[in-house]
């Protein structure tokens, strides 16, 4: 058995830090990571055996927003505002799944 997938994904995470009191943004409190990005790739997946797949992913995967901002919401002033390109990526896996007597 086969299958194929297109798939796009918008991924992010915000991550908040304390710091010490001898690194260069020490004025401030808390400080906040925010990620995003958009992911478009193309999927393939095969049976190699009842209950053992293989799979392989490509495709490329756009930066939406990589910035560190002294404030815990949108407004804040962002201090360090990255700049990341779209960028190709390829992911190969082999996983199991219930064999077919079990979901008979």
């Amino acid at each position: 058995m086969n299958t194929v997938y297109f798939t796009t994904k918008v991924n992010g995470a915000s991550f908040r830090i304390r710091l010490d009191d001898d690194s260069v943004f020490s004025q401030y409190d808390i400080l906040e990571l925010r990620r995003s990005e958009i992911k478009s790739y193309l999927s393939y997946e095969r049976e190699i055996y009842d209950f053992l797949w293989f799979g392989t992913e490509f495709g490329v995967r756009s930066n939406l927003n990589f910035s560190l901002s002294n404030s815990l919401y949108r407004r804040g002033d962002t201090l360090v505002e990255g700049q990341v390109d779209i960028a190709p990526f390829v992911n190969f896996s082999i996983f199991l799944v219930p064999p077919r007597k079990f979901l008979d």
